[in-house]
C-alpha cells in the first residue's frame, strides 16, 4: 500500500544516504566532489531552526494550563513539598498557606513548528505530515497528534526557568476484533499500527518526543469491512 512504499521509498533511503555522509572523509577521492552537494541536505534542515524560534505571545485557556500544572507538578516536582499551582487560585490562597504553593502563569509564547536535532516537528495546523508522533511518558509508549506547540516560563527560587510544551491528541488502538491488514508488513521489518483518534488531550514535554510517524488515514470499512471507524495506519520512522 502506500504507507509502505512511501517508507521504503523515502524514509529509508534517506536515513541511509544521512548515515553515510557523517562518515564521508571514507569516500574515495573520486566522490568526493559531490560530498558538498549532497551534504545541503542537512545544511538546509539546520537553516530551519532559525523559523521555529519565532513565536506569537498567547495565553493557555484554563484547560491546558491545568494539564500543564499537573504535568509540572509530576515531571519536576517543587522543593520543600510545595506545588505548582495556577497563579489565579494561588492569589486566593491565605497568607498562612501560600508558601506551600508556586504559583504558574498561563503566559506563552506559541510555535508552529519546533526543531529538535535538525528534525522538524509542526503542529497539524501548519504541516500535517509532520504533526504525528511517539512519544514515551512515565515508560508508556504512546502515540498522538500535535495540536500545540509552546514554551512556557514560571520562576522558582527568583530563578526563570524555561520549557518547551506540546499538546498532543492522543491515538488509541484500533480495538475491533478485525486482523490488522498490515500484519504481513512484519516480515519486512516494518511494523504498522492501526490507530483511532481519541478526545484526549496531554501535555508532553519536548525531552519525551521518541519519533517521527509516516500516517494515512483510511476512511470506515476502506481497508476492512469489519472494521467500522475512520483509522490511522502509522509507522514509527524509528524503526
Amino acid at each position: 500500500g502506500q504507507l509502505e512504499v512511501t517508507f521504503l521509498k523515502n524514509f529509508c533511503p534517506l536515513g541511509n544516504l544521512q548515515s553515510l555522509i557523517s562518515e564521508h572523509e571514507k569516500f574515495p577521492p573520486q566522490l568526493q566532489p559531490f560530498i558538498p552537494e549532497t551534504q545541503a541536505f542537512s545544511i538546509s534542515a539546520e537553516k530551519k531552526t532559525d523559523l521555529v524560534q519565532k513565536g506569537k505571545q498567547d495565553f493557555l485557556d484554563s484547560s491546558i494550563l491545568k494539564l500543564l500544572t499537573d504535568k509540572i507538578n509530576n515531571s519536576f516536582p517543587a522543593p520543600k513539598n510545595q506545588t505548582w499551582i495556577s497563579s489565579s487560585k494561588w492569589y486566593k490562597k491565605s497568607k498562612n498557606k501560600i508558601k506551600d504553593f508556586i504559583p504558574i502563569n498561563s503566559a506563552i509564547e506559541n510555535l508552529s513548528m519546533y526543531s529538535i536535532e535538525n528534525l522538524i516537528f509542526s503542529t497539524f495546523k501548519r504541516n500535517p505530515s509532520n504533526s504525528v508522533i511517539k512519544f514515551k511518558t512515565y515508560s508508556r509508549t504512546s502515540h498522538g497528534i500535535i495540536k500545540k506547540i509552546f514554551h512556557h516560563q514560571c520562576t522558582l527560587n527568583d530563578q526563570s526557568l524555561t520549557n518547551t510544551w506540546m499538546l498532543v491528541k492522543n491515538l488509541a488502538p484500533e480495538n475491533s476484533r478485525a486482523e490488522n491488514p498490515f500484519s504481513k508488513v512484519d516480515n519486512f521489518d516494518m511494523r504498522v499500527d492501526l490507530k483511532v483518534l481519541e478526545c484526549k488531550e496531554v501535555v508532553i514535554h519536548i525531552s519525551e518526543i521518541h519519533a517521527h510517524c509516516a500516517w494515512l488515514e483510511y476512511k470506515p470499512f476502506e481497508i476492512s469491512q469489519n472494521i467500522e471507524r475512520k483509522c490511522i495506519a502509522l509507522v514509527s520512522l524509528d524503526q
